[in-house]
């Protein structure tokens, strides 16, 4: 598969009380054109920060972010129009992601016309017409203002947002945390749909380890700012290495009460203070050792395409 997206080493650092915060530390991946890589962790771990350092929303502390080989930071207004094209963002509050004063046509006209797209407003109507047909609202539905809509189809404008500068990655960014069972399950549907016709890269940002599953080809896991395990989604949910994903995978219910399955329970408090050092997951490790809070593990390949960042491994 040819290469998209190559990240390396992105650092993200915060200053707050005279503390150095480190958001995301030192994160490598690689994404291929139409794939979907699953980007999973608890709140705070820095998926957020990761996706908006990739789309250079924010600028990195150091690391590069290489779309199609070239750095997306530093670029001159007419190179960054041209990337903002290509890579977009779905966000996770789609209310706050859509103005109350403008309807949702002309929200999608607006950004046509920014990047020189149809000659006329006419014609730029029609262009997210179309466009708003791929995620199932109506031409009489792009009329209205964004109180008038729905959750799931406040999201859809969303994805038509996203869409309609015909891109090759979407960063989305918790797209259906905050919509129902039911709504989530229509939403990763059009988005797979739209994913085939299109040949779109999708970064779908998410704590859902359920939904991740659903979409994604390859399982990034994430944890205080560092990828501690990275795989095929299939080697991730069936033999997870890392003792984090483990409990993050074990946390999913399982609907056979006949099946047992063995829970990882780990702590909740965490000192920030003392993760400079050493694994970060090893003050909550059921598995830590001296090293582990010496020594940081390196993300390293157990099997091929299957990375884990933990000195003590078991390979099943």
């Amino acid at each position: 598969m040819e290469k998209l997206l190559e990240v390396k080493e992105l650092c993200k650092y915060f200053s707050k009380g005279g503390q150095t915060i480190r958001a995301v530390d030192g994160v490598s991946f690689e994404l291929n054109k139409g794939e979907t890589l699953g980007l999973v962790g608890e709140s705070g771990c820095g998926k957020s920060t990761t996706g908006r350092l990739i789309l250079n929303l924010i600028e990195p502390t150091f690391g590069e972010v290489l779309f199609e080989g070239k750095p997306v930071v530093n670029l001159k207004r007419p190179e960054e129009l041209a990337f903002r094209r290509r890579a977009q963002m779905i966000f996770q509050d789609c209310f706050a992601s859509l103005s109350p004063r403008v309807r949702a046509g002309d929200a999608v006209v607006q950004i046509l016309k920014i990047h020189g797209i149809g000659k006329d407003k006419k014609e730029r109507w029609e262009i997210a017409r179309q466009f708003f047909e791929e995620v199932t609202l109506s031409e009489e539905q792009m009329k209205r203002y964004p109180h008038e809509f729905s959750g799931g189809q406040r999201q859809r404008i969303g994805i038509a947002k996203a869409l309609c500068l015909n891109p090759d990655l979407i960063v989305c960014d918790e797209p259906v945390s905050a919509l129902d069972v039911s709504v989530q399950a229509q939403i990763i549907n059009t988005m797979k749909d739209i994913q085939k016709k299109f040949g779109i890269a999708y970064i779908f940002i998410s704590h859902d380890l359920g939904v991740v599953k659903h979409i994604s080809d390859r399982v990034a896991c994430m944890y205080l700012g560092r990828l501690v395990e990275i795989a095929e989604k299939d080697d991730f949910y069936d033999n997870p290495l890392h003792p984090y994903s483990i409990a993050l995978l074990s946390a999913i219910p399982d609907m056979d009460p006949q099946r047992k399955k063995k829970k990882f329970f780990i702590p909740s408090e965490v000192n920030l203070k003392q993760y400079e050092d050493g694994c970060r997951f090893c003050q909550r490790c059921w598995k830590a050792q001296e090293i582990c809070r010496e020594k940081t593990p390196e993300l390293v390949e157990v099997y091929p395409g299957h990375k884990v960042a933990c000195h003590f491994v078991e390979k099943k």
